[in-house]
């Protein structure tokens, strides 16, 4: 039997190596199940705050055009007056087809809605940027950029905090908790790998005619190997949860990190 073959069966046969791999599908699920109820939780709550948001602003409509009515067209406020209600018509049709895109799961709809009603907003802070201050400013161009990214990728709706996709949640996990994971499993097979060597007090890898140097580069060999392994099964739980809670996904798609 070969010398390799020898470490993987000890590995392969030693019940007790399956435990933090049972800890690491555990792990990744509450996880997984935590970043779905927070992306669940934001729509919903988009949903009602984009409800009530749209009854305003047909008010503000009502209100526009009602002033609008009063004033002379020479008059400095009509132009004024004129570009809010353009904006706010603007906005209802983007508010409109964003919850219907929502209930339709259209998520290109979605994030065309959401680019317009950005642009809207840069347009009218843009109007007096001193007062509303140039950090909301930066926010609403990276919202901007981020819709125009999943419409130029077609990708579906994923949480920018909280990756739900397969792959975009493989990514965060890679991120976020790859290093721990991947330490906690190594430690615990290495262990047994490289430290339980005797049976009834007697070294069965000193048994083996095999030089020092040899012995340990297969050693090294084997660990790197079964490092690999940790680090795919870590990825291919991850990827799956994500495809079976949401979609596989692709590549493209963004993940916060920092």
């Amino acid at each position: 039997m070969k010398y390799q073959t020898l470490l993987l069966k000890k590995v392969y046969r030693n019940r007790l190596n399956i435990l933090p791999l049972l800890l690491i599908i555990i792990f990744l699920f509450v996880i997984y199940f935590g970043h779905r109820a927070s992306m669940n939780h934001d729509l919903q709550n988009s949903t009602v705050s984009r409800e009530k948001e749209l009854e305003i602003v047909r008010k503000d409509i009502t209100m526009f055009q009602t002033q609008l009515d009063h004033l002379n067209e020479i008059d400095p406020q009509y132009e004024m007056t004129k570009q809010y209600l353009q904006a706010a018509t603007l906005r209802e049709s983007a508010l409109q087809q964003r919850l219907e895109a929502i209930e339709k799961k259209d998520w290109k709809q979605y994030y065309e809605s959401e680019l317009i009603l950005t642009k809207v907003k840069i347009d009218t802070i843009s109007m007096d940027e001193e007062f509303h201050g140039s950090e909301i400013m930066e926010v609403l161009r990276l919202d901007q950029e981020y819709a125009e990214y999943m419409i130029k990728n077609n990708l579906s709706y994923d949480s920018r905090f909280s990756a739900t996709q397969g792959f975009s949640y493989m990514i965060k996990v890679i991120n976020d908790y790859l290093p721990l994971l991947f330490a906690i499993v190594l430690i615990f097979i290495a262990s047994k790998l490289y430290c339980a060597n005797f049976i009834e007090d007697i070294d069965m890898h000193s048994l083996l005619p095999i030089s020092l140097v040899k012995k340990q580069g297969i050693r090294l060999f084997v660990g790197v190997g079964i490092g690999v392994g940790i680090i795919l099964f870590i990825c291919f739980v991850s990827m799956l949860y994500g495809w079976i809670g949401n979609t596989l996904g692709n590549v493209s798609a963004p993940v916060l990190s920092y």
